[in-house]
């Protein structure tokens, strides 16, 4: 499978404009008329077209993958996440002794992937900032003797390898998440409405936590990471 970075010729830290400036000379020398082929011409445009996607640039740098499969294998993922934002968010109403339907499923969900989203980005951002750290000392452990291997200088790139790893990692769940929750900006519920007592929603959350996680979540019990 073709890299989409080496295609274009950028780094794989390359921003949207670098990407874009690239393409566009790649382009020229790919397009059948310039002496290039329908083949070579059609990869550069997948390329431009993921690496300027944010959740499809997550989703390769992640996977690999891109291009129909990728597409499919997107919202088969925010799918996941949906289900798992519906299960929780069901259970959180129920231990608080409130069906679903009189409450704003949409809203609970959103809140429950956004916290999500949070729980993903806080671990993200100290990777960056490590990377950051990382980064500064390389080429910094010079050798006092003629030792053709400088272990340090390995030490720090592995470092970095894994460091960069875990920041696709994340960023391509961030994207996921995102994805999902743009998914469920596109529906809204239609709740019950109804005056429910401090006692009555007392005793509903009383009985559900007797029945305990026999029943709804131990059926759906999952984690879509």
């Amino acid at each position: 499978m073709p890299d989409l970075y080496e295609t274009l010729g950028v780094g794989r830290d390359a921003d949207r404009p670098t990407v874009r400036r690239a393409y566009r000379q790649k382009a020229k020398r790919a397009h059948p008329d310039h002496g290039g082929t329908a083949e070579q011409f059609a990869l550069v445009k997948i390329a431009h077209d993921t690496l300027t996607d944010d959740a499809a640039r997550a989703h390769y740098d992640q996977t690999g993958e891109f291009g129909a499969k990728a597409v499919d294998n997107r919202h088969a993922e925010a799918m996941n996440i949906l289900a798992s934002a519906l299960d929780k968010a069901m259970a959180a109403l129920y231990d608080r002794g409130v069906p679903p339907k009189e409450s704003d499923m949409v809203a609970a969900m959103q809140r429950w992937i956004e916290g999500e989203r949070e729980k993903t980005a806080q671990p993200k951002r100290e990777f960056e900032k490590n990377r950051g750290r990382t980064a500064e000392l390389v080429g910094r452990f010079e050798q006092k003797t003629d030792a053709e291997l400088n272990v340090m200088e390995l030490i720090l790139r592995e470092r970095l390898r894994i460091i960069d790893a875990e920041i696709a990692k994340g960023a391509a769940l961030l994207a996921k998440l995102d994805f999902a929750l743009e998914l469920l900006r596109g529906f809204r519920f239609k709740a019950e409405t109804r005056i429910v007592s401090d006692q009555e929603l007392r005793r509903r959350a009383a009985e559900n936590a007797y029945n305990g996680q026999n029943g709804f979540m131990a059926a759906f019990a999952g984690d879509f990471r």
